[in-house]
């Protein structure tokens, strides 16, 4: 549920703010989703973003916060 409050913030602020902020948004969400994925003691915890082995998982999820954040913060007149 938390994923989909940060995706949902994540898309109002890239539309009613600016498209950098939306996306660090959507990293940061992809961050904290990685992070939970990582301390949750069983994959019911994580219900939702369990998806494959909990290591390829988080490393998945932060790979992809780290390179959308790349971006957001390296596009020129991304706003």
């Amino acid at each position: 549920m938390l994923a989909v409050v940060g995706v949902t913030v994540a898309a109002l602020l890239g539309a009613l703010v600016s498209a950098r902020l939306g996306a660090l948004a959507v990293a940061a969400t992809l961050a904290i989703a990685g992070t939970w994925r990582a301390v949750a003691p069983r994959a019911t915890h994580a219900a939702g973003i369990a998806v494959r082995s909990k290591s390829l998982d988080v490393f998945m999820y932060f790979a992809t916060a780290a390179a959308i954040a790349f971006l957001a913060l390296t596009v020129p007149y991304l706003g």
